[in-house]
């Protein structure tokens, strides 16, 4: 089980849930969560200004997409610690990225992992749509000063899966 309390956890991240988009165009609901490596070392040999290109691209791919007002997405960055963001319609999405300090990557997995369950059990709460989601992590790297472990990310790994989220790393 995780090194930290849960529940807490899901009480902290309540103003984010509350802040973000519950309002879609369709039954066809498709969430994606991205958590974004923003340490140090991302910003060598110019991996920040790849990693805002290809968010741009992404972005640009789904804005003329038919159902673009049913994508929901949160861009999530961890460096020390993991910083969670709302999720927001894939036409409001902002690109904020300033690389620096350590990789908090386990840390990073399971809370982005149990911030995204408790977005969709909310969405389905809302909207009556249990959608579809995909869960991105973004890193150049190993852990360095991570408050968790391997294991623990194998456990919401297995989690997401459990709930039908395709996770890609």
């Amino acid at each position: 089980m995780y090194r930290f309390n849960r529940e807490t956890f899901i009480e902290y991240i309540g103003n984010i849930l509350d802040e973000s988009v519950y309002n879609f165009s369709s039954d066809n609901v498709n969430i994606f969560k991205f958590n974004i490596d923003s340490s140090g070392s991302m910003g060598e040999c110019g991996k920040d200004r790849d990693v805002i290109a290809g968010l741009k691209m992404y972005k640009k791919s789904f804005i003329d997409f038919p159902e673009s007002d049913s994508i929901s997405i949160s861009l999530s960055m961890f460096d020390s610690c993991y910083k969670p963001r709302p999720f927001e319609n894939i036409r409001d999405f902002t690109i904020d990225y300033n690389p620096g300090g350590a990789t908090a990557l386990h840390e990073s997995i399971v809370k982005g992992g149990i911030y995204l369950i408790a977005y969709m059990t909310r969405v389905t709460r809302k909207t009556g749509v249990i959608p579809r989601a995909t869960y991105v992590v973004f890193s150049d790297g190993h852990p360095c000063d991570d408050t968790m472990r391997p294991e623990d990310s194998k456990e919401i790994i297995q989690e997401l899966k459990d709930a039908g989220v395709t996770t890609v790393f």
